[in-house]
């Protein structure tokens, strides 16, 4: 992965904010739905684009291996998470 810091851009960082709070209440949405399972992984998920836009403002930016590593933890588990509730989701959707 790269160690180069990307450039600092409001605008951008607004974007990644505005699509984690977006991501945040499609995983509201999806409790109330037949795969409420789903909800961890998609929190997860709102939580990595949020980092990615907090790396876009100065005063918020952390070291970017810490950043990467953080990233990568998070991201794992949220596809851990939706595999998971995709494969539960399978089983139940069979055993009715």
């Amino acid at each position: 992965m790269s160690t180069e810091k990307p450039p600092h851009n409001r605008a951008l960082a607004s974007l990644w904010f505005g699509l984690s709070l977006l991501v945040a209440a499609a995983a509201i949405a999806v409790v109330f739905s037949q795969t409420p399972l789903l909800m961890p992984g998609l929190l997860l998920l709102s939580v990595v684009l949020f980092m990615t836009g907090r790396q876009r403002v100065q005063h918020l930016a952390i070291n970017q291996q810490k950043y990467h590593q953080r990233v990568r933890v998070v991201a794992l588990l949220s596809a851990v998470f939706c595999g998971a509730a995709v494969a539960l989701n399978t089983v139940y959707a069979a055993l009715v």
